[in-house]
């Protein structure tokens, strides 16, 4: 019975910055799907060059490394998502928390 009191705190505290972590699973499932987009890339590089198929491995490879560039801005918004909003709920609950339990200093 605690266990659901626990989690109704936690999922009222937050308000509407519950979005915040929504956006943050969004942007995280994005990344996670690049990397098979990653392997299918590979594959194609080794069949156009097993191929002989010059243009099309080229082409491949560029696409590649365009995938790396964004996978690295994912990678790099995904850590500015993790620390605003891991501060933001820390701030949150710990003012809830001052609130509720004030405690002298």
């Amino acid at each position: 019975m605690s266990g659901n009191n626990a989690l109704r705190w936690l999922w009222t505290v937050p308000g509407n910055r519950k979005l915040h972590i929504l956006a943050l699973a969004a942007v995280q499932a994005l990344h996670g799907a690049s990397g098979v987009l990653y392997a299918l890339l590979l594959r194609s590089i080794v069949d156009a060059a097993t191929g002989g198929d010059g243009a099309g491995f080229w082409r491949n490879l560029a696409l590649l490394v365009g995938l790396v560039i964004l996978q690295l801005a994912l990678r790099a918004v995904i850590r500015w998502l993790t620390e605003r909003d891991k501060s933001t709920f820390e701030n949150i609950f710990k003012a809830r928390l001052s609130k509720r339990w004030i405690l002298p200093i």
